[in-house]
């Protein structure tokens, strides 16, 4: 499904309002064109989760993506994937837009085209041991790291072997699983996103956690590696004028917040 088809009545409707005409309920010719497919990272909680599995897909990202769906009035069919899958996905435009914590990043600029940030979210370090206040790269060269296969943290982790040998990385296919093995000592420290880490060092309490150590004052973290932004297609970047005024919307009318509060237990401005 192109995002080009699926775009079309709405940039009628756009060009209506920029003309000052009334603000009549998007219709279009073909009833199939109206859905818009949508790409959410598997296995993320809280933001895209199964609730009671397999029988429901929530969370912040998938609940962000319905109603963007609904302020571009367009009924939303959510697919969740892994991160690198649904970089794919979106190139063989099998989804028309990716709400899965993406940044702008050059590893995507050549294909992808991003709107302004829906989130914020940091990236931790989580360790069996204690950190400074202050933890820049060279702090790791003695440690196993743990990352999430296709995620950010994986590319950060990239960019740092570059120019510091650690002594060893370890790709995982969750963090649920990332961290169980931080738990058993397989690990010396893992990468996650701010929300994730806490979730799982919360859950946890009530065990092993207590030894568990965290940061999220990273040196070596770009600053764009923070800002989670809606992506499509390179192609069709013109349509990303649409999906940022509804992004506007749902933090003026107070969608994002509720979410926020819904799902995280800190702010995700």
């Amino acid at each position: 499904m192109k995002l080009t088809r699926n775009f079309i009545g709405l940039a009628l409707l756009w060009s209506t309002l920029l003309c000052g005409q009334s603000q009549a309920v998007l219709s279009v010719s073909d009833p199939l064109d109206n859905t818009l497919f949508v790409g959410v990272e598997e296995d993320r909680y809280p933001l895209s989760y199964y609730e009671h599995y397999p029988a429901r897909l929530t969370g912040f990202d998938v609940e962000y993506a319905d109603n963007l769906c609904k302020k571009l009035k367009r009924r939303c069919q959510v697919v969740a994937a892994s991160y690198s899958e649904l970089i794919r996905m979106l190139a063989d435009e099998r989804v028309d837009v990716l709400v899965a914590s993406l940044n702008d990043t050059p590893q995507h600029r050549d294909s992808l085209a991003f709107s302004e940030p829906y989130y914020v979210s940091h990236s931790v370090l989580m360790c069996s041991f204690p950190l400074p206040s202050m933890v820049d790269a060279y702090m790791l060269s003695p440690y196993v790291i743990g990352d999430k296969e296709g995620s950010k943290q994986q590319e950060t982790l990239r960019q740092v072997l570059a120019y510091i040998k650690l002594k060893g990385v370890v790709s995982f296919s969750s963090y649920r699983a990332m961290f169980n093995a931080l738990l058993r000592g397989k690990i010396d420290c893992m990468l996650a996103d701010s929300h994730t880490g806490y979730d799982l060092i919360k859950t946890a309490a009530e065990q092993d956690s207590e030894r568990i150590y965290f940061s999220a004052n990273l040196q070596f973290v770009r600053n764009e590696f923070n800002q989670e932004r809606i992506a499509v297609r390179k192609a069709d970047a013109a349509y990303l004028r649409l999906i940022n005024r509804a992004i506007q919307e749902m933090d003026a009318d107070g969608t994002h917040q509720r979410l926020s509060l819904k799902y995280f237990p800190f702010t995700a401005y």
